[in-house]
């Protein structure tokens, strides 16, 4: 997909901070003394990432505790956890469909322990201009567009019925 606006001229790397990595070497350090997790640290790894932590399969989320007080600290980067991204303290995730279209995942929980464990080191942020949009705003900014065209009502109404259908089909296949 070819990008458009601001994005066309910008680099596709991402700008590791200069002082990245004495922040990440401390934030990681009290997070292995706070959540008891031995995850092992791997910075400049060969690859395609700045850092590499590896936890256990069953601490996912002690996982996406450190991913969201990372993204906090330095928050123009982009994590990945899983299926999961992370930028500047939220959770993001594709959008259905066949675009690439992020929005932000509001459905990720952490249990109240590692939250009360991590608190004092979530640093607040604000929202950056290129944030991807919550679920709902991304809908309607979607439903604007349809409405805003009249030949595209009838999309709209299809485009409604099929994702409810979808929905109800995937209700019913989990037994909810």
């Amino acid at each position: 997909m070819k990008p458009k606006g601001q994005r066309l001229h910008e680099r596709p790397q991402q700008q590791w901070p200069r002082d990245a990595d004495e922040r990440v070497r401390q934030t990681v350090q009290t997070l292995r003394q706070r959540l008891g997790v031995k995850a092992p640290l791997h910075l400049h790894a060969a690859g395609e990432y700045f850092l590499v932590m590896e936890f256990p399969a069953g601490d996912v989320a002690a996982a996406r505790a450190a991913a969201l007080v990372l993204s906090t600290k330095l928050p123009r980067l982009w994590f990945v956890i899983d299926r999961l991204l992370v930028r500047n303290g939220r959770f993001v995730r594709r959008a259905s469909g066949y675009r690439i279209e992020l929005v932000q995942a509001t459905n990720v929980r952490l249990p109240r322990l590692l939250r009360s464990a991590i608190r004092d080191l979530l640093e607040p942020t604000e929202p950056l201009p290129d944030d991807p949009p919550p679920p709902a705003l991304a809908r309607r900014r979607r439903e604007a567009f349809f409405i805003a065209h009249p030949s595209r009502r009838t999309e709209l109404k299809r485009h409604k019925r099929r994702t409810s259908t979808e929905a109800n089909h995937a209700a019913s296949s989990t037994g909810h």
